[in-house]
């Protein structure tokens, strides 16, 4: 029987028969009131699965000890005081939750077997020909659940929607199709979306939206029991159990956010979190759901609190349809200056001319692509399924069909568009040009001359203010704009019903005169998915006009009237002029007349360092050999690097390029770059020799007045003198460390770039250095710390030989210099909580 595999057992003195809140679960339990017979008959049960529960006091002796058993699935704790027992329990990952109460034990424990079911289920039914064994799990996980009224009707549903697929008929199988197609429509519609069950049904996110989970019972151990949860709140979700790893993992990311967090860490961190930029929604997952309902007052981002797992799916989903929204960018046409939003204006319409030149179509694209995709959903079958079928189908008459769909495909383009990552956005090149050839064709099969779209919102009261200043002036969304004919379906988009303080409902009007294909928009609702949402979709790079601003008070919501006319009566506006104005500007002030080299100087000009590296990566790949700008890429790739503090790439870089000049007049500066990287490094024997090459050659080239051979000069300045302060420190250290009277010597310099290791005079090398920084602060501290020791220390010589008057004195003189570091300490302690809460 496959029941025999499992052990529950039960480690308690005053336990020794089922309780009644246990009654009617039907599993045998092995009870101990030893701790050594308990801990043998575990080890020896090396061939079962066990499910433990102790009292609070044998768990904190027996835990460690068979914690790491391979057979040992899941701890209970039952005790009489929750709070003398959370200290021990939370280093053991494998500890599910500590209990006083006898009713949510049963509950949860009953819930982790009846997954313990399924999972082995699951594994029966991948061997294909045991779907009876299979069946058997799926039901006796039912049952269990059933007989204890555990609250999972997720879990419920996914057993029985198993049990159908292993014995449900061909026209069983028609019919739940039909059944679901029909729930669809009704979700899309916007009736019942809140109240709809069928998780199923759930439109997947198209943005790139990451959900964090912080939940001390998520482990590894137990992850697999979470897993199907996990990929249907989304297929991006990181589980942590420790507040610190989470913390740290969140300020790394550069994505919006979405956090679950359990209730106790929710009481302890919330407002942490709460803070950070990253994070755009919060949601409560926990048992307890009254006790946590009044912090949604409290925290601005916190969505819900959630006490089941179809209600915290719902909303995360609901919650991620509301915050799908394409980012814009602005151009000023008042000012006539490059700022950084005309800056990030022109990148956007670069971007699109520099896929097409870049892109070549290939198997060895195509791989990457699929490469790629299944690297970032490894763990997520739904998608891994979705990249073999268009690894099989996918040809350019498909590519607005795969867009429409909510896979892999829409997600990914629209995050590298966003975030602009240009290996994907290489990647995915011969797509997306696929795509706005597509919708290119499918713009002239548009008949009306006139159209109107809309497109849902919620955004921030900082964003609306920044749509209201740039009223009058050019927007251009990032990537390909998804619209709308139907009013209704934008603002379901917009959220309306379901907004927080901090975000606000909008609602984009836009209205087009098709005039001379003088914009590039196609009805795509035919070839997608959900054809009630009427979706038109305009190409990348599209611009408009914004008009006007209204507001209605009544409904709370913001409309921002978009076009591509001054108005009704005249022709297309000057837009498309006015932006190859801007380019034009770009071009004079960065005199460069190559796009693909414009656009790298503009993400130099917007500080996008470490994303301009990839691209020039990319683009030296595509160019040809006799490419004359080769050198120059080279060149500023290497930069890059150096910029990046990347000083080994960065130098080996440089070498390289001097391989390829030979006889390039730019050789000396070559040569220059490399000195300063040594100098940067501190080695300045090598950086004298690289930059009185660079020296020799400029020389010959440049005329005296030439910035490149003044900054050369001034680098070769600089190590001489460094040079020479090294060696009269060096001869008077040496003088110091032998003199009787040095008992420390302390080391002030204001060269932010001092490194110990490199310098001639380091600790390792003199004993009585005791300190070498950069700063004030530092160095007073250091010698104040030093003195209060000092003078202790003489105090204590005087204790030993009983001369306590010069003891007290001596001690006195200490505590003065123990007092300024301890105010100093508490001024500093006092900074920096001020500063961890703003």
């Amino acid at each position: 029987s496959v029941h025999e595999s499992l052990l529950c057992i039960w480690l308690d003195n005053y336990i020794s028969t089922v309780p009644e809140a246990f009654g009617r679960i039907s599993l045998e339990y092995t009870f101990f009131d030893n701790q050594e017979q308990c801990m043998t008959f575990v080890e020896e049960s090396s061939d079962k699965t066990i499910f433990l529960i102790t009292s609070g006091k044998f768990g904190q002796d027996i835990v460690p000890k068979i914690h790491g058993l391979k057979q040992l699935n899941t701890i209970f704790v039952y005790c009489g005081n929750i709070e003398t027992n959370k200290t021990w329990s939370a280093e053991f990952e494998k500890i599910h939750n500590i209990y006083d109460d006898l009713h949510p034990l049963a509950k949860d424990m009953t819930k982790r077997i009846a997954q313990y079911y399924r999972q082995l289920g699951d594994n029966f039914e991948q061997n294909g020909d045991e779907a009876d064994l299979a069946i058997d799990c799926y039901m006796y996980a039912q049952q269990m659940l059933a007989d204890v009224d555990v609250d999972a009707e997720l879990l419920l549903n996914d057993l029985e929607n198993r049990i159908n697929n292993l014995t449900r008929t061909t026209n069983q199988n028609q019919i739940s199709i039909t059944q679901k197609s029909a729930e669809v429509k009704i979700l899309l519609s916007g009736a019942g979306r809140e109240r709809h069950a069928e998780l199923e049904n759930i439109r997947s996110n198209k943005e790139d939206i990451t959900v964090v989970w912080l939940d001390k019972t998520l482990t590894r151990s137990n992850a697999y029991i979470y897993r199907d949860l996990i990929n249907k709140i989304n297929d991006t979700t990181h589980c942590y159990s420790d507040y610190q790893e989470c913390l740290d993992a969140i300020k790394k990311l550069h994505e919006r956010i979405f956090l679950i967090l359990s209730g106790s860490y929710a009481e302890q961190y919330l407002s942490v979190f709460n803070s950070l930029d990253q994070i755009d929604s919060i949601f409560i997952y926990c048992m307890q759901r009254e006790k946590y309902l009044a912090l949604r007052d409290e925290h601005a981002k916190l969505v819900e609190v959630y006490d089941t797992e179809k209600d915290l799916i719902v909303g995360v989903h609901h919650r991620t349809e509301l915050r799908t929204y394409a980012n814009f960018y602005f151009l000023d046409i008042r000012s006539q200056q490059l700022t950084r939003q005309t800056a990030l204006f022109l990148w956007n319409q670069l971007l699109p001319l520099v896929l097409k030149e870049q892109t070549s179509v290939g198997e060895t694209k195509h791989k990457k692509l699929l490469e790629i995709c299944r690297d970032y959903y490894r763990d997520n079958k739904r998608q891994l399924a979705l990249i073999d079928e268009f690894e099989q189908n996918y040809c350019a008459l498909k590519s607005i069909v795969w867009y429409s769909k909510s896979s892999f495909v829409h997600k990914l383009v629209n995050k590298a568009l966003r975030t602009h990552d240009h290996e994907k956005l290489n990647a995915f090149g011969y797509y997306i040009n696929d795509l706005r050839q597509l919708l290119l064709e499918s713009c002239k099969h548009l008949k009306q001359a006139k159209l109107k779209v809309y497109r849902g919102l919620t955004m921030s009261m900082n964003e609306i203010e920044k749509l209201k200043l740039n009223i009058g002036n050019i927007i251009s969304f990032n990537g390909f704009l998804s619209t709308s004919r139907s009013r209704d379906v934008a603002l379901v988009y917009s959220g309306r019903s379901a907004n927080k303080e901090y975000l606000n409902s909008v609602l984009f009007e836009i209205e087009c005169i098709l005039v001379n294909q003088s914009v590039v928009v196609a009805d795509i609702a035919d070839a997608s998915e959900y054809p009630e949402e009427k979706e038109v979709l305009f190409d990348m790079g599209t611009v408009f006009e914004i008009q006007m601003m209204d507001y209605d008070k009544k409904t709370k919501l913001w409309i921002f009237h978009l076009c591509m006319t001054k108005n009704q009566s005249t022709k297309m506006v000057r837009t498309f002029e006015i932006v190859q104005d801007y380019i034009d500007l770009a071009k004079k002030q960065f005199n460069e007349d190559n796009i693909r080299l414009l656009f790298a100087k503009l993400m130099c000009y917007l500080g996008e360092y470490s994303k301009i590296e990839e691209y020039f990566k990319q683009i030296l790949n595509t160019l040809p050999e006799k490419q004359t700008d080769i050198i120059h890429l080279l060149v500023r790739v290497a930069e890059i690097q150096q910029k990046n503090g990347k000083f080994d790439q960065a130098l080996e870089g440089y070498k390289n390029i001097l391989d390829k000049q030979l006889c390039h007049p730019d050789i000396g500066l070559t040569y220059s770059k490399i000195g300063s990287i040594y100098l940067v490094k501190n080695d300045y024997q090598n950086a004298l020799i690289s930059l009185a090459k660079g020296l020799e050659i400029q020389a010959k080239c440049l005329p005296s007045y030439h910035p490149n051979l003044n900054q050369t000069l001034a680098q070769l300045t600089q190590i001489q003198h460094k040079m020479a302060a090294d060696e009269v420190a060096d001869q008077l250290l040496k003088k110091f460390e032998t003199m009787k009277e040095t008992y420390s010597i302390y080391i002030y310099t204001d060269s932010p770039d001092i490194v110990v290791d490199h310098k001639p005079w380091s600790k390792q090398k003199y004993s009585k250095v005791k300190l070498m920084c950069n700063t004030l602060d530092h160095l007073f501290f250091k010698l104040k710390h030093d003195l209060a020791q000092y003078y202790q220390d003489i105090g204590e010589k005087y204790i030993e030989s009983k001369n306590y008057s010069q003891a007290k004195l001596y001690y006195n003189i200490s505590t003065k210099y123990y007092s300024q570091l301890k105010e100093y300490t508490e001024i500093t302690i006092k900074d920096l909580s001020v500063r961890a809460t703003q």
